[in-house]
């Protein structure tokens, strides 16, 4: 029988009390849920509410309940080994660092009102992301690349990234950066939070000027049998089976903050919006080291240096 457990995140401006996770306990009693226990993972910050009750239609419901819970953030999951992930692959842009690195090079070459709206476009969906990215690049041509280099210089890493891929490295997971922008960004952002490999797409240089060309990463995905054949990159043993590859997007499926997004990005990242299945509309990405039963002692920035996907 499957089990739930529901993780509740708090901030400075609202600590998680008794009184809190009575009324947790609660929420998930008026749902017909008899066995309900509440497990502390840092007290006043964290903790687990569980049950051995499970099943969509209960997941479901437990959502719409804690959806006006208050201050939180809360994560609705089942209860089981796959909580603990193995591989974690991220995107950048919007993500692991605030707003769109092509766009904050437009910026900086006052091509923002052309670059931009495309930009918008393709995050609604409107525009193939591939030909969008075409488009957007070929505004690029005979611009200078000292623009690459102010960007990068000018990054902002998203709050709580740094611990996140931390933690996860060194409880033993993948950590991937993959980014339909570009090498040169997601090698720094790689190395800087601690990521195992990064891929990205270069730009097409000669001299000291952008062609407008993009050149597409030689790394195909998905790269599933070689994660599986690989020990060092991968859960997969004789007696234990690899993690669900529905895990494969992040952690969750979109996880990306709203209230941190630099002004030049073109849409609101997505990890802060609650209609997202595990949205994180109050802190920072590192809570979801809490949603994955890591406590805060068990965090760690990441000390691993990032290299090749191999």
């Amino acid at each position: 029988m499957s089990a739930t457990v529901i993780t509740i995140v708090a901030g400075k401006q609202a600590p998680l009390d008794d009184k809190t996770l009575e009324k947790a306990s609660a929420l998930v009693k008026s749902l017909g849920v008899d066995s309900v226990s509440c497990d502390v993972l840092n007290r006043g910050i964290a903790a687990d509410v569980k049950t051995n009750a499970g099943g969509a239609g209960l997941e479901k419901a437990l959502r719409e309940k804690f959806a006006s819970f208050g201050a939180y953030d809360v994560f609705v999951q089942e209860d089981n080994t796959h909580r603990r992930k193995k591989l974690l692959v991220a995107d950048m842009d919007a993500t692991m660092v605030e707003g769109e690195t092509l766009d904050e090079i437009a910026a900086r070459l006052n091509l923002k009102d052309k670059i931009a709206p495309i930009t918008a476009k393709a995050m609604r969906g409107e525009i193939d992301f591939e030909e969008a990215l075409r488009m957007r690049v070929g505004l690029l041509k005979d611009k200078p690349v000292s623009a690459l280099f102010e960007t990068l210089e000018a990054m902002r890493y998203s709050a709580g990234a740094k611990t996140l891929v931390g933690t996860m490295a060194r409880h033993g997971a993948r950590c991937v950066l993959i980014s339909g922008g570009f090498d040169l960004f997601t090698g720094r952002v790689a190395q800087t939070l601690g990521f195992h490999a990064n891929i990205g797409n270069r730009l097409g240089i000669e001299g000291d000027r952008l062609t407008g060309d993009v050149i597409p990463s030689s790394t195909k995905m998905p790269r599933r049998r070689r994660w599986r054949k690989n020990p060092a990159s991968s859960a997969s043993t004789p007696n234990r089976p690899p993690p669900p590859w529905a895990m494969a997007r992040m952690i969750f499926p979109c996880c990306k903050p709203q209230a941190q997004a630099s002004a030049t990005s073109a849409s609101p990242p997505l990890w802060r919006r609650r209609r997202s299945r595990y949205a994180i509309p109050t802190l920072a990405l590192s809570c979801i080291c809490r949603a994955i039963a890591r406590k805060k002692s068990r965090y760690k920035k990441p000390a691993v240096k990032a290299g090749p996907l191999s």
